[in-house]
């Protein structure tokens, strides 16, 4: 791309920095949109033409069948909608499992017979209940909206404020039922961030986005919007697979896994991972290697080498939406937000 721009399509998304106290102090001088943040599976949302295409963050398209809420925005005017899935009435775990148990059925219904598909959906029934019922629950938390020129160009030059007014003009007008608007506020002190967090956190979410009024969109994760999240949680690739202990109930299915950064500079080995898990990681070893997975840990440490790893690392899921790990610089960034949050 460096040499022939565009010529290897891809996918823009925009993100927040990691929390550092001075910084989150100074933006908060002036107003700030709190929002809370999203636990669930991030999406693209393309309309155009009655057509609605789901991208995830490393651009594979996300399949989940006939959902209620694609049906409502192949209505609507051409747009990009940037937000995540979601399922009414289950915990983020559950419905991220779910979720992405649909998106490796609907997926892969071109390259299955009838009958395999018919198999992976009763199979799917046995542990989860209805399957076209949970495709309806589907719902779709949008926080922003952009053209497809913009979303070509990798750049809006909209202040977040009109794009925001926008986005609820959109849903409104539209009369979308599965799909809605974040939560957010506006506060206009670092006092009142930090109670908007505490209070998204004691209600057992994930944290909170601060976003300047006047930010602009682009691809990457710029200063103007920053994460505050309570919990410390990496995301990092699969390197190696362990079977459990010999002579005991696991030593025959992979009981915990060697994951690394994305520079390698960090390297641990998570654990506590579900017997569902182990069995699907057993059986896909293969296919799995170099994936992303999503940890949580108790903090970094680092030897006398200097190496870096994990504290009680804890195996979370596989983020199947992401392609790239966090880096040790961004672990180290993670780590310290967190530390100043708590």
């Amino acid at each position: 791309n460096k040499v022939f721009p565009k010529l290897i399509e891809v996918t823009p998304y925009m993100g927040a920095v990691a929390f550092n106290d001075k910084e989150a102090r100074e933006l908060c001088k002036n107003k700030m949109i709190s929002q809370v943040k999203m636990d669930g599976r991030y999406c693209n949302a393309l309309i155009k033409n009655n057509k609605v295409t789901l991208l995830a963050r490393g651009g594979e398209v996300t399949y989940v069948g006939d959902a209620l809420f694609l049906k409502e925005l192949s209505e609507c005017p051409n747009a990009v909608l940037n937000g995540e899935l979601t399922i009414n009435g289950l915990d983020r775990y559950e419905a991220n499992g779910i979720i992405s148990s649909i998106v490796s059925i609907e997926g892969k219904i071109g390259e299955r017979s009838k009958e395999e598909t018919e198999k992976k959906i009763q199979s799917f029934e046995k542990k989860h209940g209805s399957y076209s019922n949970l495709i309806n629950r589907i719902k779709y938390t949008v926080w922003d909206i952009i053209s497809h020129e913009e979303y070509e160009d990798m750049k809006s030059s909209i202040p977040y404020t009109l794009r925001l007014k926008s986005m609820r003009e959109y849903i409104k007008y539209n009369c979308l039922t599965m799909v809605s608007e974040v939560e957010w506020k506006i506060v206009d002190s670092f006092k009142l961030a930090m109670e908007h967090f505490q209070e998204i956190a004691e209600a057992g979410g994930e944290g909170t986005v601060i976003k300047t009024l006047n930010g602009t969109w682009k691809k990457g994760k710029p200063k103007w919007q920053m994460k505050m999240k309570k919990e410390d949680y990496h995301d990092l690739k699969i390197v190696g697979f362990n079977y459990g202990t010999s002579g005991t109930k696991n030593e025959h299915v992979i009981s915990s896994l060697d994951v690394e950064t994305s520079d390698g500079m960090l390297r641990t080995s998570p654990g506590g991972i579900s017997e569902s898990d182990m069995k699907y990681i057993t059986e896909n070893q293969e296919a799995l290697l170099g994936s992303i997975v999503e940890v949580k840990c108790s903090g970094l440490s680092q030897n006398k080498h200097g190496e870096y790893a994990l504290l009680h690392p804890v195996f979370i899921k596989i983020r199947d939406d992401k392609n790239i790990a966090n880096s040790l610089n961004e672990c180290l960034a993670i780590n310290k937000m967190i530390s100043e949050l708590n």
